[in-house]
């Protein structure tokens, strides 16, 4: 599960999650707001969960 803040690197760009998610693919819906490109070289992104509620 992703919470709103979240990023991961999927299919070479960078995604935030707009509010919680689980399941849901970057890019096929509209949970996911497309960051751009990842950088050649660069570290992956850090995805920190949060404690659910």
């Amino acid at each position: 599960m992703y919470v709103g803040g979240n990023t991961v690197s999927y299919n070479g760009h960078t995604w935030q999650a707009k509010w919680w998610t689980q399941g849901e693919t970057p890019g096929a819906s509209d949970v996911w707001a497309d960051q751009g490109t990842c950088s050649t070289g660069a570290a992956a992104p850090t995805v920190t969960v949060g404690t659910p509620r």
